[in-house]
């Protein structure tokens, strides 16, 4: 995770470079490797290097490749060999691929260099050609225009703010923060819908009401007429594949899983975070026979405080794939409480009571990689087909049914669970099966709750149905969910304060299109396809475990510890009345109904985050 930062003066105001200066050193923590700045009249960029590839060993930012066009970037390219072959091919007269014909160009070109040189050759519609996770800034001289992109899923970071004839952009809004005329002023629908959802559902905004967020899949560009944005990008709507033979599904899935893995891997070192499931231990797998650098698995338990299994699951695995490992034992954490190292406060609103416990394990990740590969995504990616039982009974396609059930047993050993039984009685009435749980808190300040608007606010969610005809919409809907981005900045330095960038295999763009054509059966059932495609690779007590929910919820269990006291940590900080009603935070409340603690927690939460302010 670099840090960008820029400033461009629409009515042609010379940039202060002083200032530039000010704001760049302020992404230290994100690059520590080398800071360089660049200015041209009105325009100027700057950038904290982080390296975390052979590549960038000596890539320095900001970057040109001709004098004309300049770059400041986040940013790791996937699919470098692809991409070159393709710029071979398109490569226009004015701008040649310097030493792009030789051997191992790919691997010569750094990530800047590729993003620039796509850029001549494609102008904005690059970010059609581009994959990885990436958040950029361009100057086009010639075009005199900003032009600036985020990733498909906001894995990157990009903010900026527009005050008159200023425009100002950054990986981090604490940088944005610190510029002399940007105000700390709140936007109080990002708190309601923190308060009411965990997490402000409106990608564009931010909790601060200067600071605007570029979503996802989003491409900006500033220029003479004014500033524009605009979606390059949205989820496939395909149909099935259907293969002739079920390996074929199982090779497919091996060959994109293992471009996505080694794209995140061209580093001397790597972690994983290693849970046990299925989605981080194939990860870990495809891992082990991708590429031969430094590999330690890290995870993170329950020894006294409750029941869990994940120190010997994790263990089991890697011991199975000769990793060594590292637990960070998580039982005498307390809640809301900030590590007293750590400088860096969250910019955004995160409800995480236990924030000290993921700083201190992206700590000890720090001492072995700056890179983390985790299994998130999984989940998303393999929901499988909403009304499958429904189509079963109604095509009476009982033959493929049975011979698909009797394949995943042959494969793992188990039967998938498809739902029938609790399906059958809907069976024909049209009734929606996925029904979501939204609940409404009483401790929201009555003038905040009518100024917001939030329990109409809270009625269109509750009310909203993915009335979708895609073919596994619940999987469509959960990748497209504002939720992500939020847990990608959860892992960002901004909240960690530890430069480690942790990458998303499954959040590839080439395992994304194909998982999402995959038949329900017997792929995504119990996730089938891992299990099957895992075959040899991990332990079998490992491929027929089922999944399994934490068996108690570390919050509640701390909470109903008799020593527990509410006043220990909920000292309302001024403004928070502003909110919430302070008198109706009861801790009687969470036990009574505990199946609600999360939610009456975000008091707590918003008061911490006020407080760091």
């Amino acid at each position: 995770m670099s840090g960008i930062v820029g400033i461009v003066n629409t009515n042609g105001a010379p940039v202060d470079r002083e200032l530039l200066w000010s704001l760049t050193g302020r992404l230290s923590f994100r690059g520590p490797d080398a800071q360089d700045i660049w200015v041209d009249s009105n325009v100027g960029f700057g950038h904290a290097m982080l390296r975390t590839s052979f590549a960038a060993v000596s890539e320095r930012q900001p970057t040109t490749l001709d004098g004309s066009v300049w770059l400041t970037a986040d940013a790791r390219i996937d699919g470098r060999e692809g991409l070159v072959e393709k710029l071979l091919s398109a490569r226009t007269q004015f701008l040649p691929l310097q030493n792009a014909n030789t051997p191992n160009a790919s691997l010569s070109l750094n990530d800047a260099q590729l993003i620039l040189h796509a850029y001549h050759t494609w102008g904005e519609a690059c970010v059609d050609h581009l994959l990885g996770d990436f958040a950029f800034a361009i100057w086009d001289a010639r075009n005199q225009q900003l032009f600036c992109t985020r990733d498909h899923f906001g894995v990157k970071p990009f903010y900026y703010v527009q005050l008159g004839t200023e425009f100002i952009f950054s990986s981090s809004p604490n940088c944005l923060l610190t510029h002399r005329a940007v105000s700390d002023r709140l936007n109080e629908q990002a708190i309601g819908d923190f308060l009411l959802f965990e997490m402000n559902l409106e990608p564009a905004t931010s909790c601060f009401a200067d600071i605007q967020r570029l979503p996802p899949a989003h491409k900006l560009k500033l220029s003479a007429a004014g500033l524009t944005t605009s979606r390059y990008w949205s989820l496939p709507a395909e149909e099935p594949v259907h293969y002739q033979k079920r390996q074929d599904y199982v090779d497919h899935f091996q060959e994109v899983m293992q471009a996505a893995v080694s794209d995140r891997m061209q580093t001397d070192s790597v972690a994983l975070l290693l849970s046990g499931g299925m989605d981080s231990s194939s990860v870990a797998a495809t891992a082990r026979t991708s590429s031969s650098c430094s590999l330690k698995a890290f995870t993170y338990v329950y020894d006294r405080l409750m029941p869990d299994r994940e120190r010997y699951y994790a263990g089991l695995v890697a011991g199975s794939l000769d990793l060594p490992i590292a637990y960070t034992a998580s039982d005498d954490y307390p809640l809301y409480r900030w590590p007293a190292q750590s400088a860096y406060r969250p910019f955004e609103l995160i409800h995480e009571p236990l924030r000290a416990l993921f700083c201190d394990f992206t700590r000890s990740i720090s001492q072995h990689s700056r890179v983390a590969l985790t299994g998130d995504g999984g989940d998303a990616l393999l929901y499988p087909e909403d009304n499958f039982p429904r189509k079963v009974l109604s095509s009476f396609a009982f033959g493929s049914l049975i011979s698909d059930v009797a394949f995943s047993y042959r494969s793992y050993g188990r039967f998938p669970r498809m739902g029938f039984r609790s399906r059958l009685k809907n069976f024909g009435s049209g009734a929606n099966v996925v029904q979501e749980n939204y609940l409404y808190p009483g401790w929201l300040e009555q003038n905040f709750e009518e100024r917001c608007h939030l329990k109409d606010r809270w009625q269109e969610q509750a009310q909203s149905s993915g009335g979708s005809n895609l073919l596994r919409r619940r999987a469509y809907e959960s990748l497209g969910s504002v939720m992500w981005p939020v847990l990608f900045a959860d892992y960002d330095p901004e909240v960690t304060g530890t430069p480690v960038e942790f990458r998303y295999p499954f959040f590839d763009i080439r395992v994304v299109n194909f998982l999402l054509t995959l038949p329900s059966l017997p792929w995504c059932f119990n996730k089938g396809l891992l299990r099957i495609a895992t075959q040899g690779q991990l332990p079998e007590e490992i491929r027929k475990r089922l999944k399994t929910q934490i068996i108690e919820d570390p919050i509640l269990v701390r909470v109903r510890q008799p020593d527990w006291e509410l006043s220990n940590y909920f000292r309302p900080v001024e403004g928070l009345q502003d909110y919430v009603k302070v008198s109706r935070v009861n801790k009687n409340d969470w036990l009574l109904r505990p199946d609600q603690i999360w939610m009456h927690t975000r008091p707590l939460s918003l008061n911490y985050w006020l407080k760091s302010l």
